[in-house]
């Protein structure tokens, strides 16, 4: 129930959850009127002030305490409860407001806690790119919808050519430079709705929305040329070999998709490092070649991982 709660509140637009706290705020002082001074209702006032902690930082959730506190006093006010002293009000008063502030500074440190461990857990730690687990529920959420729809879908493989020999040559610090250059290029060269991913070593991902296979083809030759374009002006000779395949209809599953992108990364080391090589699977009008992999086959086998 908690978590549906929650999972409402960080859906929602931030002024809708201003307007539903301020809402709150309303019903529950107007509520507290109406019970009169027997029940001890202060705490209530907790729920709208926890609502914009939760979304909200101090900015906001300062004066929202601030209003919450001058409510309950209002209210108090109403119901004729006299306090003893003006010191002994101002301080009640006070006192209430520091307990809505810090209740709502602590919500809004744990939500940004609860943020901050998520995205560690979802990217990649060097380059900042979503890391495999990540790209596995964007790329599962994809799928869905492609075979929902009957769109075609495209995975690509990536593979630094060599990258032993750039870690031998400029260190594993230069290497870790190395990646984060690809990220960045790879990151500038793709739409918002595509999805790239580090997959770990120097492996990456690519998932492009909705392309057929000869705008894949196209769109890989040019990502691969503003990568490569982009190592060479930071004075990187490294190269890349990506292999890319497109389903006109939605592959079985995702791990099969993967793999035979991992093939064709593969066939393309063997053939030619530093190329693009795409394969179309499954359109009619488009036959492939003959040294095309099937989507289910086993007729490419892996290279061994020292040739990478």
């Amino acid at each position: 129930m908690i978590s549906r709660i929650l999972g409402f509140i960080n859906a929602a637009d931030r002024s809708s959850v201003l307007s539903i706290a301020a809402g709150l705020l309303i019903v529950i002082a107007l509520l507290d009127y109406l019970s009169g001074d027997g029940l001890a209702s202060s705490i209530f006032y907790l729920i709208p002030v926890a609502l914009v902690g939760w979304r909200f930082d101090i900015r906001v959730s300062g004066p929202f305490a601030l209003v919450a506190t001058l409510a309950w006093v209002f209210v108090t006010l109403l119901l004729g409860v006299q306090p003893e002293n003006l010191l002994f009000a101002t301080w009640d008063g006070f006192s209430r407001f520091i307990v809505y502030l810090i209740f709502a500074l602590l919500l809004g440190h744990v939500r940004r806690s609860l943020d901050q461990a998520r995205e560690m857990a979802l990217t990649d730690h060097l380059t900042g790119l979503a890391n495999s687990r990540y790209f596995q529920e964007l790329a599962e959420r994809e799928l869905e919808h492609c075979r929902r729809h009957g769109r075609p879908f495209t995975l690509a493989y990536i593979d630094i050519d060599d990258f032993k020999d750039v870690n031998d040559k400029i260190g594993h610090s230069g290497g870790d430079r190395v990646i984060q250059s690809i990220a960045t290029a790879l990151s500038g060269s793709i739409r918002r709705v595509d999805h790239v991913a580090r997959q770990g070593g120097d492996e990456f991902m690519l998932f492009l929305h909705e392309v057929d296979g000869e705008q894949a083809e196209q769109v890989l030759q040019l990502i691969h040329s503003r990568v490569s374009q982009a190592l060479e002006n930071q004075g990187l000779d490294v190269s890349l070999s990506i292999g890319g395949v497109t389903w006109a209809t939605a592959p079985r599953s995702l791990d099969a998709a993967i793999h035979t992108a991992d093939r064709v990364m593969y066939q393309v080391k063997r053939m030619e490092k530093g190329a693009v090589l795409h394969r179309t699977i499954g359109d009619p009008n488009l036959a492939l070649r003959s040294d095309a992999p099937p989507p289910d086959g086993d007729t490419l086998s892996p290279a061994p991982e020292s040739s990478r």
